[in-house]
């Protein structure tokens, strides 16, 4: 296991994690799930230009930021 995203919470409903060239977001649907989109950057810097890779539908905030950190996990940076 690599380490722990650290995550930045910009709202109650929307939180934020960086590492290397991946950028993880959780957030709160409309429907009461939360959305769990990953995107690839082109460098390791936030702000940056990014690509939406997928997204992930998780039950409860930390359900998704589990989904999160397992993809970190297994993926790292080579998206």
């Amino acid at each position: 296991m690599s380490e722990q995203l650290e995550w930045t919470e910009r709202s109650e409903d929307e939180h934020h994690a960086h590492r290397d060239k991946a950028h993880y977001i959780v957030y709160k649907r409309s429907d009461g799930k939360w959305g769990v989109p990953i995107f690839s950057m082109f460098d390791d810097q936030p702000n940056q230009i990014e690509q939406k890779l997928g997204e992930y539908v998780a039950t409860t905030l930390e359900d998704g930021k589990e989904i999160a950190q397992a993809l970190a996990d297994q993926r790292g940076w080579a998206w």
